[in-house]
């Protein structure tokens, strides 16, 4: 019982010192018309120069999980659709 306090132990140790090493973030917006108001549905949303992205959903949402904690540009592209 001892050697499996110490083992559990252990990896509490380890798994927490990884842990702040490893440090990774999310970065999540919403895209909004400045115009009108609404929610950009499918714009695309990358990180200059890492070639990860996302788009955005039908709130104009967007999450981009798993990167290195930092300052970054993003670009954010979107095609219109013509109103009738």
């Amino acid at each position: 019982m001892k050697n499996l306090s110490v083992l559990l132990l252990f990896l509490i140790i380890t798994l927490a010192g990884q842990s702040a090493f490893a440090q990774k973030g999310i970065l999540r917006g919403s895209i909004i018309d400045d115009e009108t108001g609404e929610a950009l549905i499918g714009a695309s949303v990358g990180i200059t120069g890492l070639g990860i992205g996302s788009g955005t959903d039908l709130d104009g949402k967007f999450s981009i999980n798993n990167i290195e904690l930092g300052i970054y540009t993003i670009q954010i592209s979107y095609i219109p659709t013509p109103r009738k």
